[in-house]
């Protein structure tokens, strides 16, 4: 949502996941050629500061250029983003741990990781079909990911890194929060009345319908985590926010790109 809506500002570049590891998702209106010569993953792994040096320098004069990265792709990437203060990095993070991780699985069962708002493409299913979940492998990977985030984020502010910490939920509840990151990466803000988001939800609104095994998950989970005692409780109460989901999205302006690159290219493997 975050990356569609950032590309439809006039002065921004934002590409999806560029580092996705069975491909490189470059920004909606750039796929038609405009990065062919960077397509070719094993190239791009095998020297991954370099292929970023030269998407960023391919800015078609955009005042800033931007990419998601997650959690598990490209730790050179990630390592090389945290550290450098020139990088405005944008950690968004969604609420309701349980609507991510039923979102992931759907995408999983069908294939289908994101839908165009204005495609046609019978291929980009809407998953209806609701999800068996594990209670202990959610509180797993809900663990794994509260510790690397937590760990991220106590990094960014000992560092003192330049970083804006955004909720989904209010995001998509309140537009006016474009204008909080438009100021952050130093971009003009009387256009964030016209963005717009090029994606459609996938999933139930209702997180429970999502759920083949509700009542037998919240009643394990309550076991384990002592969570609130009604299921409906447990969908809206606060006391799931203390798991996190957090996409990275980094910026820089073009003109800040070589000189600093250069050192990193030096220690790259």
């Amino acid at each position: 949502m975050l990356c569609g809506l950032l590309n439809s500002h006039p002065e921004i570049l934002c590409h999806h996941e560029l580092f996705h590891p069975n491909t490189s998702y470059f920004a909606l209106n750039k796929r038609n050629g405009e990065f062919k010569e960077f397509e070719a993953t094993d190239t791009r792994d095998a020297q991954p500061i370099k292929f970023l040096t030269a998407i960023w320098d391919r800015s078609f004069d955009h005042k800033a250029v931007g990419f998601k990265l997650l959690r598990n792709q490209n730790i050179t990437i990630l390592r090389a983003m945290i550290k450098d203060p020139s990088v405005k990095k944008i950690v968004l993070e969604r609420k309701n741990y349980l609507a991510v991780y039923t979102s992931m699985l759907a995408a999983k069962k069908t294939g289908q990781w994101s839908k165009l708002l204005a495609s046609n493409d019978s291929s980009q299913k809407h998953s209806e079909q609701p999800t068996y979940i594990s209670p202990k492998q959610f509180i797993s990977y809900s663990n794994d990911l509260c510790n690397y985030y937590n760990h991220l984020l106590c990094y960014l502010k000992k560092h003192k890194q330049p970083f804006l910490h955004v909720y989904f939920e209010e995001l998509v509840a309140n537009k006016s929060k474009l204008s909080d990151i438009l100021n952050f990466i130093n971009i003009n803000k009387s256009d964030a009345n016209f963005m717009h988001n090029a994606h459609a939800a996938q999933n139930h609104k209702i997180i429970s319908k999502r759920i083949s095994n509700a009542e037998e998950f919240y009643s394990s989970y309550i076991h384990h985590t002592a969570q609130p005692k009604t299921f409906k409780d447990f969908i809206v109460n606060k006391a799931i926010n203390h798991y996190k989901y957090m996409n990275l999205f980094y910026f820089r302006p073009p003109y800040f790109i070589r000189n600093i690159l250069k050192k990193l290219l030096r220690n790259e493997s």
